[in-house]
């Protein structure tokens, strides 16, 4: 059996009325309509857009715009360290749906 959310809810479901998890004593659907109904009242997954408020948006730009003076400012800095920056601004503008 693979290991899907609907399946691991079936198992603590099972678990939870008292039972052994054990795949071949059961019916090869048992539990199936109590998880349809836990998952069909669970709120659909949030995205990154979804997780950042616009202050939280606000003070992200705002740590990344010194981050970069940050390494403009000191010698030595390296390839790397700017590859963490450009990586973590491309995460920040997946977060909040588009280019800033």
């Amino acid at each position: 059996m693979t290991d899907n959310l609907r399946d691991r809810i079936r198992r603590a479901i099972c678990e939870a009325e008292g039972f052994m998890w054990n795949e071949e004593l059961l019916e090869p659907d048992e539990y199936g309509e109590v998880a349809d109904a836990v998952l069909a009242i669970l709120p659909a997954p949030a995205d990154r857009a979804a997780v950042l408020t616009e202050t939280e948006r606000r003070m992200l730009a705002y740590a990344l715009d010194q981050a970069q003076e940050h390494i403009w400012s000191r010698d030595g800095f390296t390839d790397e360290d700017q590859a963490a920056v450009d990586s973590l601004r491309r995460l920040a503008t997946e977060a909040t749906g588009g280019e800033r």
